[in-house]
């Protein structure tokens, strides 16, 4: 399996509530056996493989006496707690018989937030793989409120790939792929194989989840897919109803819609941790000026580019850094507070010396923390 110019040797696998679920609700225990039979034939061909499986609440509110899932977050917390101790055991049996150790992860996006945690996330899965376990994540939905939450498993999926530092990532979907319109409905839709870059034209040819039991539609497998680009990890989102389309992948084969990373503009570690794992503090408005120079020169960002900011932030938060049309230019790390940005904010850095002289030559975020899309 080639990524670019690289072969997959270490491929993130994302599973939706739909597959690893029943219609009724509870573990759909018939796809985990075929499923754990894909990846440990994947696996004894030397293809190291993370699994990260939605499900938990989907899997859980049958077992705590709902009829349907829960609205309230209290409700949904505890289903989340019940079905994944379901789904981990189901997982755990299944790949018993291929003496494969299933080793449970759960995160929320504070425990990204943190370089430190970040980095001790990732020495976890580097052993997880050395030892030959297979890392099933998901969200931790039992504390996760919408202040800590990923959004969807289709970001975790991304995250996961960051973290262990994956050739590939495989979005097991509803669809085999992004099509030009919802296939479902028009039947002149066509599905485009390859993609080599995301454009506004490509997510408007993206549709909402067709289960509705998951929480990420085609938008945010776009997303997901766009930011492991950058760190030059390929993407293809295909049907998962037949797991044996992994096999096909492996092999090379033509499977669903590829998202090709380009090699000449990766960004590094940390600051592919800016991109996909950190939790934002703050947004910043910048005038044309300033986004010209870091779309156009790759330099800083400079306070005399800010026309506006919201929220309360310190050095070092990161930040989400907008255009006056509220469209997303960069994402970086601050070196002033909130406190100061809003004392230097349209200065130059002559003016900010005299106002602030600890923070004279000191950009408002560096280039070497900043990642512009």
């Amino acid at each position: 399996m080639m990524t670019g110019n690289k072969k997959a040797k270490r491929i993130v696998i994302k599973c939706g509530s739909s597959l690893v679920s029943t219609d009724a609700g509870g573990v759909d225990n018939d796809y985990i056996t075929r499923l754990s039979k894909v990846i440990a034939q994947v696996k004894e061909a030397g293809v190291e493989v993370v699994l990260v499986s939605s499900g938990a609440i989907a899997c859980g509110f049958r077992l705590l006496g709902y009829k349907t899932r829960p609205k309230d977050i209290p409700s949904l917390q505890a289903c989340a707690a019940v079905g994944q101790a379901a789904l981990i055991d189901s997982y755990a049996q299944h790949f018993r018989p291929y003496k494969i150790p299933v080793g449970q992860v759960l995160l929320t996006l504070n425990d990204t937030s943190s370089r430190i945690a970040y980095l001790h996330a990732k020495n976890t899965f580097a052993r997880l793989l050395e030892l030959g376990a297979l890392a099933v994540v998901n969200e931790n939905d039992t504390v996760a409120v919408n202040e800590i939450k990923f959004g969807d498993n289709d970001a975790l999926a991304a995250i996961t790939a960051a973290i262990c530092e994956a050739d590939l990532v495989v979005i097991f979907s509803d669809v085999d792929g992004l099509y030009t319109a919802n296939p479902h409905t028009n039947p002149d839709a066509k599905r485009l194989d390859t993609i080599d870059e995301i454009t506004p034209e490509i997510f408007e040819m993206a549709g909402e989840s067709i289960s509705g039991v998951g929480t990420g539609g085609m938008a945010s497998k776009l997303k997901a897919a766009g930011l492991v680009m950058q760190a030059g990890i390929d993407t293809i989102i295909c049907e998962g109803k037949d797991p044996e389309v992994l096999v096909d992948i492996v092999n090379g084969k033509q499977v669903g819609s590829r998202f090709v990373a380009h090699f000449d503009h990766l960004v590094n570690s940390r600051k592919l941790w800016i991109s996909v794992a950190n939790k934002m503090s703050g947004r910043v408005y910048i005038d044309e000026g300033a986004e010209r120079a870091l779309r156009q020169k790759g330099s800083s960002l400079l306070a005399v580019g800010v026309k506006d900011f919201i929220g309360t932030f310190s050095a070092g938060d990161a930040l989400m850094i907008l255009n006056e049309h509220d469209e997303l230019v960069a994402r970086g790390l601050s070196r002033y507070s909130s406190e100061e940005l809003s004392v230097v904010k349209g200065m130059n850095m002559d003016m900010i010396s005299r106002v602030y002289p600890k923070l004279a030559h000191q950009p408002f975020i560096h280039r070497d923390e900043l990642v512009v899309y």
